[in-house]
């Protein structure tokens, strides 16, 4: 394969942080009625999320009662299968208590909170910022990691001309 002369930076970050930068401005252009309406369809979408997840997650446990107790009422057909019933038993419960807690979802539905126009904006604005921060510095990271690259292999390549 051709070694390149030069390599060039990935566009990720580049674009990334024209996209905080156009939300940054866009938000800031937003009237105060403006930010209201959306810091409403934010809530509503988020509650909406929440409530879904606890919904999805009394469904899972749901089923995995049935398998329970389809597991329990099964009659394991020779003393080497009772290892299998044990084994059922354990990964159904453990799965129970691992998927279906439900408490996640339930304490971030008890938290949610409407926002203001004014408090919706601020957290965008801080939120763009702190994209238009991390997008700058991985811009510039891999800017310089691009240029090590660069130089390195064209010092490799100028050592192996005769």
């Amino acid at each position: 394969a051709v070694i390149p002369d030069e390599f060039k930076p990935s566009d990720y970050n580049r674009d990334a942080l024209a996209k905080e930068r156009s939300r940054l401005a866009e938000v800031q252009a937003m009237t105060e009625e403006e930010c209201a309406v959306k810091a409403a369809a934010q809530y509503e979408e988020t509650k909406k999320r929440y409530e879904t997840a606890i919904q999805d997650g009394l469904d899972l446990l749901a089923k995995y009662r049935s398998m329970l107790k389809q597991v329990n009422e099964w009659q394991a057909p020779s003393e080497e299968h009772k290892g299998l019933k044990a084994f059922m038993r354990e990964q159904i419960t453990s799965s129970i208590a691992h998927d279906c807690s439900g408490t996640y979802y339930q304490d971030q539905l008890t938290k949610l909170k409407l926002l203001s126009g004014e408090d919706w904006r601020a957290e965008q604005i801080e939120a763009a910022n702190n994209g238009i921060d991390y997008h700058t510095k991985g811009h510039a990271e891999e800017v310089e990691r691009v240029n090590k690259r660069t130089e390195w292999v064209q010092k490799l390549k100028a050592s192996l001309q005769p």
